[in-house]
């Protein structure tokens, strides 16, 4: 079973030991057990053989997303509503009403936003 990824697929691969950093890039081409990838004008050419992983990217993690929003939205509220609490401008049970609501307004926002996640492929002929 052969692996297909078409050029300009952007992907990031994990080499094996010792060079374990991780590349990331676009495909320039994938041929048999070579793939070559390019990024910011640096070439790179792995054998598939010598990859401990391989990464395309893949769709939306709206569950990151959600994440993200709604720990961004409590910060914030967090902050400035513990802020006017401090000064009495506004009741303890008022700010822990506010960070809930925010909290999800933001991680509904981050949901919407949400950022591409990676989806790993099995590389072909390794069994793991």
């Amino acid at each position: 079973m052969g692996l297909t990824i078409t050029p300009g697929t952007e992907i990031r691969v994990t080499p094996r030991p010792p060079a374990t950093s991780r590349v990331r890039g676009r495909v320039v081409v994938l041929a048999r057990d070579t793939i070559v990838l390019r990024d910011v004008g640096t070439v790179s050419r792995f054998a598939l053989a010598d990859l401990l992983a391989l990464e395309v990217r893949g769709g939306e993690d709206k569950r990151r997303g959600f994440l993200i929003g709604a720990g961004v939205a409590t910060g914030i509220t967090g902050i400035f509503g513990g802020i006017d609490a401090s000064k009495g401008r506004i009741s303890n049970d008022d700010l822990i009403g506010t960070i809930i609501v925010n909290a999800l307004i933001g991680g509904l926002v981050g949901y919407a936003f949400a950022p591409k996640g990676w989806e790993r492929l099995p590389l072909p002929g390794i069994e793991r």
